[in-house]
């Protein structure tokens, strides 16, 4: 199971900011559908609302991750320039 996980976010690593967005909203409204199906009674496996609950969490980390490597690479840019001008 932990090898599923960690094949599956070296795969969210790979996508771009933009469509793991739009996986995150799509899973959020997977979770949306799940959650009514059981509350009618028609979910067969109610675990699938917790594993789409873990994926979401697994693109927001990756979301965060990004959000971080944008933030150390952008003075790294600054001192660049910086240095060049002096």
């Amino acid at each position: 199971m932990k090898r599923e996980a960690a094949s599956g976010v070296k795969i969210l690593r790979e996508k771009e900011e933009k469509e793991l967005r739009k996986v995150l909203a799509e899973t959020r409204a997977e979770i949306l559908q799940l959650r009514g199906k059981r509350t009618i009674g028609s979910l067969a496996n109610t675990s699938e609302i917790l594993k789409k609950r873990r994926e979401v969490a697994r693109i927001l980390t990756v979301l965060g991750e990004k959000e971080i490597l944008k933030k150390m690479a952008a003075p790294v840019e600054e001192q660049k320039d910086v240095e060049k001008e002096a």
